[in-house]
């Protein structure tokens, strides 16, 4: 993927990893839309208990999830980003240390950069889609792994 290999990739990279919130040793990463077929609270709860049954990861251990507005319009969708949001907030007031949260959070469109840069930067992504399969998030994951 030449764009993963591009420079402004790589200066993204250095800027992203620049915030307090994403310096962290282990970085996971979540791209979905904010959809409640998703998983994205069951995949927050995972990281929770992870947190919880693995305290000497906290502080080390960082996620994000990166939440494309979807059907902003309808109740039910309005209703998943509040769960979202709200179990982001408890996991990050219950598991942050200073400004590092353990879950940064991002309701948005991304551009193409950012968003490889973000693949790049994680260790693993998660795709935990509960009623539709595999998606094109972990083709474009793999394939902004590239050799340094």
């Amino acid at each position: 993927m030449s764009l993963a290999r591009g420079r402004r990739v790589a200066r993204q990279i250095v800027r992203l990893r620049a915030q307090p919130n994403l310096a962290f040793p282990i970085l996971g990463l979540g791209v979905d839309r904010l959809d409640y077929t998703k998983g994205i609270v069951h995949r927050f709860e995972a990281i929770e208990r992870f947190l919880e049954k693995y305290p000497e990861y906290q502080g080390r251990f960082g996620f994000v999830q990166i939440a494309v507005p979807s059907r902003t319009q309808i109740e039910d969708y309005r209703w998943v980003k509040v769960q979202v949001e709200c179990t982001v907030q408890r996991i990050n007031t219950r598991f942050g240390i200073g400004t590092a949260k353990p879950i940064h959070y991002r309701y948005a469109h991304l551009e193409p950069s950012e968003l490889v840069a973000y693949y790049r930067m994680a260790d693993f992504a998660m795709v935990t889609s509960l009623h539709d399969g595999m998606n094109l998030v972990a083709k474009e994951f793999v394939a902004s792994q590239i050799e340094q």
